[in-house]
């Protein structure tokens, strides 16, 4: 008899396991059903219009910010409260071996289902959000440290959409940024001028993104995170357009990721991409502005939307090498950016929420950035 007691055991972890992957299936399956039942879980007030996000007051400016006008401050911090390894989430947490669970999302999410992209990385944790969102304020983290928290508190939303939530209730206000570490991403509307101007968005495929798969997003978008490990990156790639072009280049060019691997620096005045862009910018060939700051309602993770407008030719120059295909999904061209194509997107495409923020406050915005 005790014998096969061994067997049992295993196969009990192996089915517990497997329970959690099938619920972590539904969580990528209806994750755009998921963050508009979210949203509802807070107050009307917060919810930014046309949208499945939540914004503080003082979140979204008046108008447009050009990105050279924002400031970004940086502060330290003692580790934060909530780390994700709270007996509120015992319920989130499947069994690694007999009677003991993972101790952490990540930790589950690595051995898994892990997608293609995967790294614990350097991160930047919002602080703080100044008044009409143009000083923003920054500490340090890392990227499964902020997994922890906002990937297990959409899955545990995705388990109970209905019910109680225990590890969400202990998060309590979304807004009070110090409780926990809070991820940033960087959201960017690329418009190309014309008649009529045009918008790209990238599908995410789900085996190669660690969040978002299986939806439309902004394009490029990512991680607001240094370009490397040395405490110099830390610091001076504390910057949203930096951050940008590195995504441009890994998005729309098929460029290598700056993973944050290395010691050195990346040096962007020798860089000629970086040189390129920041010169058409300066010279008018494009306009790079924030247009909010915004809180996915499902995972509490923040985004700071912007949008990127391209004069045609320059925008034909710098990307005449792009891809279609890059490491996250599949880059789709030439959308209209006139009504029926922006309500198609906010209404019924599946669309990460805060990818729609950028789209629907860019629109907003369309007379004053593409005229």
């Amino acid at each position: 008899m005790s014998g096969a007691i061994g067997p049992i055991v295993e196969a009990a972890v192996a089915a517990d396991q497997e329970r959690w992957r099938k619920q972590r299936s539904v969580l990528v399956r209806d994750l755009t059903a998921l963050e508009r039942r979210a949203v509802d879980r807070y107050a009307p007030a917060w919810r930014v219009p046309d949208t499945s996000v939540l914004a503080a007051p003082g979140w979204i400016p008046a108008e447009p910010i050009p990105l050279t006008e924002v400031v970004l401050d940086w502060r330290d911090v003692p580790p934060p409260v909530i780390t994700g390894t709270e007996a509120e989430l015992r319920a989130v947490l499947p069994l690694r071996s007999p009677g003991r669970a993972f101790s952490r999302y990540s930790a589950a999410f690595r051995y898994l289902a892990p997608p293609r992209l995967f790294e614990n990385r350097p991160s930047y944790r919002l602080l703080d959000v100044g008044p009409g969102a143009g000083r923003l304020t920054f500490g340090s983290t890392m990227y499964f440290d902020v997994l922890d928290v906002s990937e297990a508190l959409g899955h545990e939303f995705a388990v109970e959409p209905h019910g109680v939530l225990p590890f969400r209730s202990l998060v309590g206000d979304p807004f009070d940024l110090g409780r926990r570490a809070v991820g940033t991403s960087i959201g960017t509307l690329t418009i190309r001028r014309g008649d009529p101007p045009t918008f790209l968005m990238l599908y995410r495929d789900p085996t190669r993104v660690a969040s978002g798969g299986g939806q439309y997003g902004v394009v490029p978008a990512g991680e607001f995170q240094p370009a490397g490990i040395a405490s110099e990156s830390l610091r001076a790639d504390l910057d949203l357009w930096r951050n940008t072009v590195r995504e441009y280049s890994e998005e729309l060019l098929g460029e290598p990721e700056h993973d944050g691997t290395t010691g050195r620096p990346l040096d962007y005045d020798v860089w000629p991409f970086h040189r390129d862009l920041t010169t058409a910018r300066d010279e008018g060939g494009l306009s790079a502005h924030l247009t909010g700051v915004v809180l996915n309602a499902l995972t509490l993770h923040t985004t700071v939307c912007t949008v990127v407008v391209f004069e045609p030719e320059v925008f034909d120059r710098l990307f005449r090498d792009r891809v279609v295909d890059n490491s996250e999904g599949r880059v789709v061209e030439a959308l209209a950016f006139d009504e029926p194509t922006v309500r198609r997107f906010l209404d019924r495409e599946p669309q990460g929420a805060t990818s729609a923020a950028c789209l629907a406050l860019a629109w907003a915005h369309r007379e004053r950035l593409v005229g």
